[in-house]
């Protein structure tokens, strides 16, 4: 059994010889509470160019919360009135996009882009410059591609002490912190391989109480709100549960007594193992689902960090 495992683990990091432009690199788009000059459409227009970007160079969409982040700034502001009839603003100003390790507090690449605009008020004077971002600028690319490269150059040179910390966060029952953190490993790394055998040793004593709260949460949403919003939500969560875990039989009655109330369509179901697929990669699957669970209910945004 024991060999049996370790030929699966191996098969497991065939992705180890790709680049970091082809490996699925963990970096979140996040933004800043507040950044000086730009209102919170202005920000959120921002966001979407970034996030245009990271996902046009084969960066994941699937993690919410990771140790990396690109993130923006505002700097070099001028703005002027332009005495015509009617009067109009124009503004320029360099916005400034940031890989930053959220984790060592310090920022590992910076990228400027100078925008222009002008119009009728301030406010669209300053979107109208934003426009002038290009998720396909060639700087805009090779920041991106230099990011990646930088994330997985970390993670190539770290994965013992991340292996470390999440056998430490698990043997404290911090399970889903601690697929969290191992989901965040690229596949592509050099020790992969050390990732898998730690999920392997942690998924089968994290199954039961993982399983048991994710339960405990869909019921939470279910109480609280039987419509069809919350159905969804509240399914989302069991179909996190193992097949294994205790607490997959009270999953299965709650999700029946969910599709029987609301009319609309539940997007997710319970799990079910397919028996096509070896059982250990399935959980190992299953792991980082839960992972990333847990990310999505971390703090998404981030201080500027000069």
């Amino acid at each position: 059994m024991k060999r049996f495992i370790s030929i699966l683990i191996v098969s497991l990091i065939f992705f180890r010889g790709m680049s970091a432009q082809e490996c699925d690199t963990p970096i979140t788009v996040a933004m800043p509470e507040h950044i000086e000059g730009l209102n919170e459409a202005q920000k959120s227009y921002l966001c979407s160019k970034m996030e245009q970007l990271v996902v046009s160079q084969g960066v994941s969409s699937d993690f919410s919360y990771t140790q990396f982040v690109l993130t923006a700034d505002v700097s070099g502001m001028q703005k002027d009135v332009v005495p015509t009839i009617p009067s109009s603003v124009t503004c320029q100003y360099d916005v400034v996009f940031k890989l930053v390790d959220r984790a060592g507090m310090k920022t590992m690449a910076v990228q400027s882009v100078n925008v222009r605009g002008a119009g009728s008020t301030e406010a669209k004077a300053m979107q109208n410059a934003l426009r002038l971002i290009n998720p396909q600028n060639k700087n805009l690319i090779d920041f991106i591609k230099g990011a990646k490269s930088k994330v997985l150059a970390y993670y190539n040179q770290h994965v013992p002490q991340i292996v470390s910390q999440s056998r430490r966060l698990a043997n404290l029952d911090k399970y889903e912190e601690a697929f969290n953190l191992l989901a965040s490993v690229p596949e592509c790394c050099n020790q992969y391989n050390e990732v898998t055998r730690e999920i392997i040793a942690i998924y089968p004593k994290a199954r039961d109480k993982v399983g048991e709260k994710f339960l405990k949460e869909a019921r939470r949403i279910w109480t609280v709100d039987q419509t069809g919003a919350a159905a969804e939500e509240a399914c989302y969560w069991l179909s996190l549960i193992d097949p294994k875990s205790s607490a997959y039989p009270g999953g299965e009655r709650l999700y029946a007594e969910i599709k029987g109330r609301v009319k609309e369509e539940v997007q997710h179901e319970m799990k079910v193992y397919d028996d096509n697929v070896d059982l250990i990669k399935q959980q190992i699957n299953a792991a980082k689902e839960i992972g990333m669970a847990y990310g999505k209910g971390q703090q998404t945004e981030i201080n500027v960090i000069k």
